[in-house]
């Protein structure tokens, strides 16, 4: 249920169809991540030097070679910081909504994109009006990006794919990963927790 799922498609169920996906995305989060830091800091210099850093970040070879999903995760956070850097715009909304919908979709933790994309908003001084304007063009297509992504993993998985399918599947997933966190240990935080890092 994740954006490999294309690419493996296309080249085969094999380690490259597996780990190139993350290879790739892993390279646009240099590029991204050097934009940022350069509309950020207003230097060419300051970009580069991102770029740089990002490049030699074990980080991203480490998931990459493991074909995990982390990688598409940095690629999403980096991408919602360059966006953030943007005038606000009905665009802008429009591509926040994306990246944080496919955020989501690769796992919940995704859902770290969405709070700068939401402080983008809330920042911009709009007029009310405007900004639940492009809130919901925001939320919007966080849902369809969402629904879509999980929608086509749960057909090539071949269950039932429908947007019901894909809200019980999603309670099914929360249930499971909140169920993990039982945790005995008085030392060990819980997963309500996990966030604030």
């Amino acid at each position: 249920m994740d954006q490999r799922q294309d690419l493996i498609l296309a080249l085969g169920d094999s380690s490259t169809g597996w780990r190139l996906p993350a290879l790739i995305f892993g390279l646009i989060t240099m590029v991204v991540g050097g934009f940022a830091a350069a509309r950020l800091f207003r230097s060419a210099r300051a970009g580069w030097l991102a770029a740089a850093f990002l490049s030699v970040d074990g980080f991203l070879i480490a998931y990459s070679r493991g074909a995990l999903l982390d990688g598409f995760l940095a690629f999403s956070l980096a991408a919602a910081l360059l966006l953030v850097t943007l005038p606000v715009n009905v665009w802008t909304a429009l591509a926040a909504g994306l990246v944080a919908g496919f955020a989501l979709s690769i796992k919940f933790s995704g859902i770290a994109v969405v709070l700068p994309c939401v402080l983008m908003l809330l920042f911009a001084r709009l007029p009310l009006k405007r900004l639940v304007g492009y809130a919901a063009v925001f939320g919007a297509a966080l849902v369809a990006v969402y629904f879509a992504q999980y929608s086509w993993g749960l057909a090539l998985a071949g269950q039932t794919s429908g947007p019901l399918d894909v809200i019980h599947d999603t309670q099914r997933l929360l249930d499971h990963h909140a169920g993990l966190t039982d945790m005995k240990n008085p030392w060990v935080s819980g997963w309500i927790t996990w966030f604030l890092p």
